[in-house]
């Protein structure tokens, strides 16, 4: 097999190659910094010198980092891998699997193609193309779907950073995140923040929290993981179909994805449209239960004034 034929058009701008006569034999050795093992391999001749093909599955352990591959190609002098079809990257804090992927010895960073799916203590991440820094133990992409194990939470977006170290992500474009329910719910913002020390999640900037027919909109949402409820800060204000609440500071909570509690405090005032009528009441702390999307029960405590206006 030519050097040609087994890359595809990601990998061919690295190398300019001709083959030489190749020779094979099962292959058993230790490069500066990486145990290779590998069944077979191809000795190919290219311009900057010589390349090593593994036609029969490789595998590479370089710290305390496993490669597996079924076929791959080694640059001596680049000292890197290009790694093909099913490559698996393992250490002892998850797993990264990808079709395909370009890693460099030197520094410990793969350049991981299609179907990337990285698997870790606590959240999957899914990509079309990822680099991975296994030193820093942080993957960046450009765009990602993470899914949390713990909580039915399925978050989407652009540009992210990933830390495994800190435990800490970071999504910069258009994120989007569902919690899974019998009425889902969703949050928008322009920036996420993922803290998994604290286990909360943080959207900051035209957030919006959506449920069905209403929605919460404010400046900052913090959700606690740990119990299921948020606090949503800055300019905070709920808008629903009939009603407009608005407060310093919202409360919430969860449960299977659905929001079904939550509180208003510090100035609130509440609007209540009909064809008929337009309530308005203020008070100190506002409570409402929600049930399948919608407010069913109203408490207003600290009323402060109110008036009914009949059109």
């Amino acid at each position: 097999m030519s050097l040609n034929k087994a890359l595809d058009s990601r990998f061919k701008p690295l190398i300019n190659v001709f083959p030489v006569f190749p020779f094979f034999f099962f292959f058993f050795a230790l490069l500066p910094g990486a145990e290779i093992k590998a069944k077979r391999m191809e000795i190919i001749q290219e311009r900057e010198g010589r390349v090593t093909h593994f036609s029969e599955g490789l595998r590479i352990l370089d710290a305390r980092t496993e490669i597996f591959a079924k076929s791959g190609f080694y640059f001596p002098n680049r000292n890197l891998f290009i790694l093909l079809d099913s490559v698996v990257i393992r250490s002892e804090d998850g797993e990264i699997k990808s079709d395909s992927c370009i890693y460099f010895l030197s520094s410990q960073t793969s350049e991981l193609f299609k179907n990337v799916e990285l698997n870790f203590e606590s959240l999957k991440i899914f990509t079309q193309r990822v680099l991975w820094d296994g030193e820093k133990k942080e993957a960046k992409s450009k765009e990602v779907l993470l899914i949390l194990k713990e909580k039915d939470m399925e978050l989407t977006g652009g540009d992210a950073i990933y830390n495994l170290s800190n435990k800490r992500g970071i999504i910069r474009e258009k994120p989007v995140l569902l919690l899974k329910g019998e009425e889902t719910t969703t949050v928008i913002g322009n920036n996420f923040l993922y803290d998994g020390l604290l286990r909360q999640l943080v959207f900051k900037v035209n957030v919006e929290i959506r449920q069905k027919n209403s929605s919460i909109f404010c400046d900052t949402l913090i959700y606690l993981l740990s119990g299921d409820s948020g606090i949503a800060l800055g300019n905070p204000r709920l808008i629903g179909e009939k009603e407009e609440v608005k407060g310093n500071e919202f409360r919430f909570f969860a449960e299977e994805g659905e929001v079904r509690l939550m509180k208003v405090m510090g100035d609130v005032s509440v609007v209540y449209q009909t064809n008929r009528e337009k309530v308005e009441i203020g008070g100190e702390e506002f409570i409402a239960k929600v049930a399948k999307g919608e407010v069913s029960v109203i408490t207003m405590a600290g009323v402060t004034y109110g008036r009914v206006i009949i059109r």
